[in-house]
């Protein structure tokens, strides 16, 4: 099922036709994204693997966003907790479009607050991507921690930095 949030396409991942399967991949293996996650590469039979896994996950949300047909982006929800009222989220954005992570945030935001009434959403984010850390602290998510020494990619430990926002 195909929804709409403020003009924009929100496709469930569980939804995507062939094409749109093949566009995600590729965003998520683009140099530009891979340098700023936290979990690597993956290879084509990981990607439908993992899209397949969701249709029995009630933990994990994604969602690919398009206007007017172009990709702008994907967002998730994951570690969802129904109790509590929490989740963490995640958004990467299309390489090739400046200016939409705005959109980005505010269709997870209206998602995660406004139709599964979550209280407090959570992210991580590497200790050195100080434009998402700028981006994240300007839209009202707060530092709450460091995860110390928590990932090791190109032959260093990193710190990765927890931030909240709570509804």
């Amino acid at each position: 099922m195909i929804d709409h949030i403020g003009g924009i396409e929100v496709i469930n991942f569980i939804d995507l036709n062939q094409e749109e399967v093949m566009e995600v991949f590729y965003l998520r293996n683009h140099p530009e994204i891979v340098k700023w996650t936290i979990t690597q590469n993956f290879s084509l039979k990981d990607h439908l693997e993992f899209i397949q896994n969701l249709k029995n996950d009630s933990t994990k949300c994604y969602f690919l966003l398009k206007k007017e047909g172009i990709a702008l982006g994907v967002i998730a929800l994951s570690r969802i907790n129904k109790i509590h009222k929490n989740a963490y989220i995640g958004i990467y954005k299309n390489p090739a479009l400046k200016r939409v992570g705005k959109d980005l945030l505010m269709v997870l935001e209206e998602i995660a607050f406004k139709k599964m009434k979550l209280h407090c959403l959570f992210l991580e984010v590497l200790e050195d991507n100080f434009r998402a850390i700028a981006f994240y602290q300007k839209n009202g998510y707060s530092y709450q921690g460091c995860l110390r020494d928590f990932i090791y990619y190109n032959h260093q430990y990193k710190d990765v930095l927890i931030y909240e926002k709570i509804q």
